[in-house]
């Protein structure tokens, strides 16, 4: 490995970081797709590890929040975490998510206010939420307490 090495896969490492944040097994990933020995970029990782610039944990924060923004639900969040190489069981508990009101939000944008009125269009909102990653019991109280709220009022 030489000096420029390094340097330049670095470079290359700061310029993807100023767009948005990577674990370090994607930046790992992407230095190898262009050539980039193992030393350069363990070495380039290091150096940004330690100035700040790339950090796995703070990666794994915004990805759980950008993505529970966007209506996924904790197991598409854990699968995405382990596809960049991060520890999830830490990443989505340090993130602090209600989870519920994800959920709650996911289903209001794509249903609204209104309630399945049959056994096939509860099933069908159902796979919906489990497509955006909730679990089946999440989904089935979710469910459940909008029916009875609705039976109620």
């Amino acid at each position: 490995m030489t000096d420029d090495e390094a340097k330049e896969a670095r470079q290359y490492c700061l310029r993807l970081l100023a767009r948005r944040e990577y674990s370090a097994a994607e930046l790992r990933a992407k230095l190898a797709g262009r050539g980039c020995g193992q030393e350069a970029a363990e070495a380039a990782l290091e150096a940004l590890r330690r100035d700040g610039w790339q950090s796995d944990s703070r990666y794994a924060e915004s990805m759980t929040r950008g993505r529970a923004l966007r209506g996924y639900g904790p197991l598409s969040v854990r699968q995405r975490l382990r596809q960049a190489g991060i520890d999830d069981a830490a990443a989505l508990t340090e993130a602090d998510i209600d989870w519920r009101a994800a959920l709650a939000a996911a289903y209001k944008k794509k249903y609204g206010d209104t309630t399945p009125d049959s056994r096939e269009e509860y099933a069908r909102r159902g796979r919906f939420l489990q497509g955006r990653g909730f679990a089946v019991e999440q989904i089935r109280d979710f469910l459940d307490r909008l029916k009875k709220h609705k039976n109620e009022g």
